[in-house]
């Protein structure tokens, strides 16, 4: 039997605990008899769908973090020190003990999602049982402070990343396709994916679907059942105003998918940025559904100067700065708004590919899309660990994931319906 297997059959099963004693009445005398204690609940599935491990969860924040603690809690401990000795922060643990209660003062982790992160711990320490949770190099338990620092490692450490839209005469059938490259330095994350599908967001909230890693809970490249996508970019961004208390950018992210709709994304995205302070330079690259309308991509860039346009600079399509055919838009790592604008090869290569594409009245499909995205892949130090494809109108995800030393997007690409990953 497969892993995979096993969880489909036993994932929504409460975890075995350990036994207790009842007093219970027997004719006339009181005996002590053995009886299983009552067990947990395990709000979530996880199986294995066109090769990709897909993580089911609903409940409560606290609930869901423990399903994701309980199924994913092997992964757990090995990932948190493979990251910590890629950043160089397990040489001498002292280095990361100062940085475990900085992270701590210097982000705000909201309720839900710290609830998530304490559900998260409990749900690894009952699947790990007499195990424990203990990280011999620091020589503790892992602790919620960990799982915030995992949190926050994409505003430590920033991606690099490469991202496009296309819609109308360049999508296919007309339709929008968002295709996205994430690019990060931690070749440890390579076997580690994992596509989490979010069931209950809360009231008058999305449901949402992110391509991730075990104990992350933001949004890095994701979108919702209404079909807006949503994707993180690294960018030097303004110094921030201040010192804190900032936002984790992944949580940020999250909250944005959770509350917009197609009819108004990208007021809603740049509502919830602005309300929301981070510590470095984003680019923040939304999409949706094409219906006619001219408001089909953008590219919000975002930091913590919050004194020039409240943090957030929003560039839509037709920018005289860009490169790229009006019914396309490119993002990578660099502002064209909120300072000179920049550009890098990749940049200029998608641009151009684009532009090409116009003019020979050529639609991109899915797999022209993933060709594109190979012409742009990261090796050596940063790694391209992710690909997608986004088609919004069909909610539909194509997923291509790195394996060690190998960038994605490889030979062909894992499709996901979001009718199905709906379905518990």
């Amino acid at each position: 039997m497969t892993d995979a297997t096993w969880h489909r059959r036993h994932a929504s099963r409460a975890p075995a605990r350990p036994s207790g004693y009842r007093i219970v009445l027997a004719g006339v005398l009181w005996l002590p008899v053995l009886v299983a204690a009552a067990p947990p609940t395990v709000n979530g599935t996880l199986e294995t769908i066109e090769g990709v491990r897909v993580l089911k969860l609903w409940g409560s924040p606290f609930e869901q973090g423990f399903a994701h603690g309980y199924l994913l809690g092997e992964d757990a401990l090995p990932l948190m020190q493979a990251v910590l000795g890629e950043l160089k922060l397990l040489g001498n643990p002292a280095v990361y003990e100062a940085l475990h209660q900085r992270v701590a003062q210097q982000f705000l982790f909201e309720p839900d999602r710290l609830a998530e992160l304490e559900g998260m711990l409990a749900g690894v320490r009952a699947v790990r049982g007499a195990r424990g949770t203990r990280l011999e190099v620091l020589g503790r338990d892992l602790d919620v402070q960990d799982l915030q620092v995992l949190n926050a490692v994409a505003d430590l450490n920033q991606m690099m990343c490469s991202s496009f839209s296309v819609w109308g005469d360049l999508g296919p059938e007309g339709e929008t396709l968002t295709a996205r490259n994430l690019d990060f330095p931690l070749h440890s994350l390579a076997n580690q994916h994992v596509l989490i599908v979010y069931l209950e967001p809360g009231k008058e909230r999305r449901r949402w679907v992110s391509l991730a890693w075990p104990s992350l809970i933001g949004a890095y490249t994701a979108m919702n059942e209404d079909g807006v996508t949503i994707s993180i970019h690294d960018a030097p961004g303004l110094p921030p105003e201040g010192p804190g208390p900032f936002v984790p950018r992944s949580f940020v992210l999250r909250e944005a998918l959770e509350r917009a709709s197609a009819d108004h994304a990208f007021e809603v995205v740049q509502r919830v940025l602005e309300e929301r302070p981070v510590r470095g330079g984003n680019n923040v690259h939304a999409s949706v559904p094409y219906r006619g309308q001219d408001a089909v991509a953008a590219v919000l860039e975002y930091d913590g100067q919050r004194g020039q346009a409240k943090g957030v600079s929003v560039r839509r399509p037709g920018v005289a700065t860009d490169l790229v055919p009006p019914t396309a838009l490119v993002c990578t790592n660099h502002y064209r708004l909120r300072g000179p604008a920049r550009s890098c090869g990749r940049y200029e290569f998608l641009s151009a590919a684009l532009t090409e594409a116009a003019a020979r009245q050529e639609h991109i499909t899915v797999d022209r899309a993933r060709t594109l995205l190979a012409g742009v892949a990261m090796r050596g130090g940063v790694l391209t660990l992710q690909s997608v494809v986004f088609l919004p109108n069909r909610g539909e995800i194509h997923v291509g994931l790195a394996t060690v030393g190998e960038p994605a997007p490889g030979p062909a690409l894992a499709r996901l319906s979001l009718q199905d990953l709906w379905r518990r």
